[in-house]
């Protein structure tokens, strides 16, 4: 897995961008980093394991069309240098329209911590749009993981 600062390089990267931007950003000829999009639709998904770099990357809102998945093994843990990845409640949010007009909470997929409180408690206020998955059963992540404590008692309640 590339060293933190090159996965962070916004030129390098093109997550989260919609498939046609991604397509057509210019850059060299070589491959870039992986292209991901919101519109996963995985209904029979029901194992799913992503190490390194796609692992570091993930952004679990994606799951939200995966409703049958029973398992998730994610494993950012290296070779060289030290990978940490903090997931915060925000991951955990389908991101719906609502959630983009109200309060001026921001969803900024890059930042992985929620530094404003009134958008935190926006954020948090919004409890009923977590993703679903009725499922799941494992949830293995190794490597250096931070997890916010609202993120481990909402994980807890489902």
């Amino acid at each position: 897995m590339p060293p933190v600062i090159e996965l962070d390089d916004p030129e390098n990267a093109s997550v989260g961008l919609p498939p046609s931007a991604a397509a057509t950003a210019p850059g060299p000829s070589t491959p870039g980093r992986p292209i991901w999009t919101w519109d996963w639709d995985l209904p029979r998904l029901t194992h799913l394991t992503l190490t390194g770099e796609i692992a570091y990357r993930f952004q679990f809102k994606m799951l939200q069309g995966t409703p049958n998945l029973v398992q998730l093994n994610a494993d950012i843990r290296p070779t060289t240098g030290i990978h940490k990845r903090t997931l915060g409640v925000k991951e955990f949010l389908q991101k719906t329209q609502e959630m983009q007009t109200m309060g001026g909470a921001q969803d900024n997929d890059d930042d992985n911590s929620n530094n404003s409180e009134s958008s935190k408690d926006n954020i948090l206020g919004m409890q009923s749009k977590y993703i679903q998955l009725p499922v799941l059963r494992t949830l293995t992540l190794r490597g250096t993981w931070v997890l916010d404590t609202e993120v481990l008692e909402s994980l807890c309640r489902m």
